[in-house]
């Protein structure tokens, strides 16, 4: 199952700390900061509950798909545009999806833009066919792996929190009537 920001606003997630925290220490190096992990590793949850924690909702943006170069240039500018009118800080998310075309080309041109900071997650697979390069972009790399002990813990939190239905039974149901 794919995280969504919904799942964030209804606290669904598990906050990793840790992980929140190499994104805030990222951004304070770089205006680039790139998720990288296996598929289902929580990349796009840690995302959007960085996003929640740390970026006013009118100073985030969210980019879909980059279908090619072109559009990737079109984005760009665009974004360029509005940062020069309004010159407020803001944040992009750019999720990247398997096989999308011009992501790398759109991170460049933003990472050029002065008020503005990229945050991206990719598929391992994606990545390593990415053709980016720090001499082009200066960019902090996240590796996302969580090791047995990390995942056994986000595992025991999830298996403790109640359901919807969970723990009702027809007695309940009855007392609450």
């Amino acid at each position: 199952m794919s995280a969504h920001y919904e799942h964030i606003l209804a606290n669904c997630d598990i906050p990793c700390h840790r992980w929140l925290k190499n994104i805030s220490t990222g951004f304070a190096k770089e205006s680039v900061v790139i998720i990288h992990g296996a598929f289902g590793q929580g990349k796009s949850a840690l995302a959007y509950r960085w996003l929640h924690m740390e970026t006013p909702s009118s100073w985030r943006l969210q980019i879909k798909l980059i279908e090619n170069r072109r559009k990737a240039l079109q984005i760009a500018a665009t974004l360029s545009a509005h940062d020069q009118a309004v010159g407020a800080p803001i944040v992009i998310y750019i999720d990247v999806r398997p096989h999308d075309q011009g992501w790398t080309l759109l991170v460049e041109e933003l990472a050029r833009i002065p008020q503005i900071r990229v945050l991206v997650t990719v598929r391992e697979e994606d990545w390593r066919r990415a053709t980016i390069s720090r001499a082009d972009v200066g960019f902090e790399d996240i590796s996302l792996s969580l090791d047995r002990a990390e995942a056994q813990a986000i595992y025991d939190q999830l298996s403790r929190r109640e359901t919807p239905g969970q723990g009702v039974d027809h007695r309940t149901a009855q007392s609450v009537e």
